[in-house]
């Protein structure tokens, strides 16, 4: 489970920023409707990535051999590692974890549910400017613009302005800002 960061991964101020539309933010007739935006971009990364910022996590794993597999990866820290009897294991934080793979090796292999207790470093400006890409194209696609719809009426792809086709779940861009982060198939 997360811990509650101090202040949001990308805050609705930030967001509004980027989409270039500052005083939506605190506007009440835009800033629901802007904040379900970012929560939505934010939840779209972080199910790509695992949980973003840098707050503790604990999380319940099974040992395969002697390898504990996290849900998350970019590891800063592993805190606390707990065996299914209760017991704190001592690790060695340079030669028992995979920092980049989100790996800990326990010095034996024991059945049941073990609890690890870890720091992320996914704090990382490729992902906060992900989730505002995605974000942005959220918002886009659900305010639609002349442009959208005009050239959707003559059959062609829409376009940002830039060349860069939109209507993909994740924008192209964001796809590539959140590639180094991205979970191995089938980790929680």
């Amino acid at each position: 489970m997360p811990e509650s960061p101090s202040e949001p991964f990308v805050t609705l101020s930030e967001f509004a920023d980027h989409i270039n539309a500052p005083s939506y933010a605190t506007d009440a007739k835009w800033k629901t409707k802007l904040q379900e935006v970012l929560d939505a971009a934010l939840e779209s990364v972080e199910e790509k990535v695992g949980p973003l910022g840098d707050a503790a996590r604990t999380e319940r794993v099974y040992a395969t051999g002697r390898s504990l597999v996290l849900g998350a990866t970019h590891l800063e820290s592993v805190t606390s590692v707990v065996d299914p009897h209760g017991n704190t294991v001592t690790i060695n934080e340079n030669t028992d974890v995979n920092h980049l793979s989100g790996i800990v090796e326990i010095p034996r292999a024991t059945k049941g549910s073990w609890r690890v207790t870890y720091r992320v470093v996914q704090d990382k400006a490729s992902l906060r400017l992900a989730v505002k890409i995605i974000g942005e194209h959220l918002w886009e696609t659900q305010r639609g613009s002349r442009e959208g719809a005009r050239g959707a009426m003559m059959g062609q792809a829409a376009s940002d302005g830039d060349g860069h086709l939109r209507g993909f779940a994740i924008p192209r861009r964001a796809a590539q800002l959140i590639q180094p982060f991205v979970k191995l198939p089938g980790i929680a």
